[in-house]
């Protein structure tokens, strides 16, 4: 099992001499010293701008006194304690048709817009001619847990699953800097709790607003104490995270040093 991540380090302007391994120690400003040959694999994690989730839902056939239902949501929303459940919207078709079928699937989508968009839930739904877009709201992974994920949108009664089509998958944000500020731990003067931010995040250097930076997981065997009765040393798996700011002019050098501590 991968051991908990136990430092974080973060460099703006760095060199070669911040990755040196020297008297079988691997030494990472901002680490801690790591034994030379327990590396077991060392993680990159790219930088990538965040995409919002888009999906087409495909209006169906309207039939009169029809129920027509999506369910839409993400259990992994959490607000003050509480996890969203998903929830149901659903318009039933009139009795009597307009004797139009583009005018029929319009009808049924201006209601369900409207019942999504007055919902508060993270997206934005929209027609789009007789089928409908449901787009996710900006910020995945809210560093207060409010919000995480791309949201789900399932079929119920009027629909099946395959009118439904993601047609742009969500990217999660990751090493942007602007973002990566709202994750310095910031704690309260008096009581020393968490304010805003993250435990465990770097603070040996602060992230830049508009820089990149390259993720670098270094999974490594950590010993343990040895155990006098049978001359084994006990190990388990543990984790250091390094950033690097992809502007630095050493940033190509440096990146191939700690990919080489394997």
């Amino acid at each position: 099992m991968e051991g908990k991540i136990i430092k974080q380090s973060l460099l703006n302007a760095y060199a070669a001499a911040d990755v040196v391994t020297a008297n079988g120690i691997h030494s990472i400003t901002g680490l801690m010293p790591i034994r030379q040959g327990s590396v077991i694999r060392v993680d990159e994690i790219a930088s990538a701008a965040e995409v919002q989730q888009v999906v087409t839902v495909t209006t169906p056939t309207i039939v009169a006194a029809t129920r027509y239902a999506l369910k839409i949501g993400n259990t992994g929303l959490r607000v003050q304690g509480w996890q969203q459940v998903m929830r149901t919207f659903a318009v039933t078709s009139p009795a009597i048709l307009s004797g139009v079928a583009a005018t029929d699937k319009q009808n049924v989508v201006a209601a369900l817009v409207a019942k999504i968009n007055a919902s508060g839930l993270p997206v934005v739904a929209a027609a789009a001619g007789d089928d409908m877009t449901i787009t996710d709201n900006p910020n995945y992974y809210k560093v207060n847990y409010s919000r995480l994920g791309a949201t789900a949108v399932l079929a119920r009664s009027g629909y099946v699953q395959s009118n439904i089509v993601v047609t742009t998958p969500a990217v999660y944000s990751q090493g942007l800097g602007t973002r990566m500020l709202e994750s310095v731990p910031v704690t309260e003067l008096t009581s020393g709790n968490l304010a805003q931010g993250t435990w465990g995040f770097p603070t040996n250097n602060l992230p830049i607003a508009g820089d990149t930076y390259q993720a670098f997981l270094i999974v490594y065997e950590q010993r343990s104490n040895e155990d006098a009765k049978t001359d084994f040393v006990h190990g388990i798996e543990a984790s250091q995270l390094l950033y690097l700011n992809k502007g630095d002019a050493d940033y190509a050098a440096v990146r191939t040093l700690v990919l080489a501590l394997v």
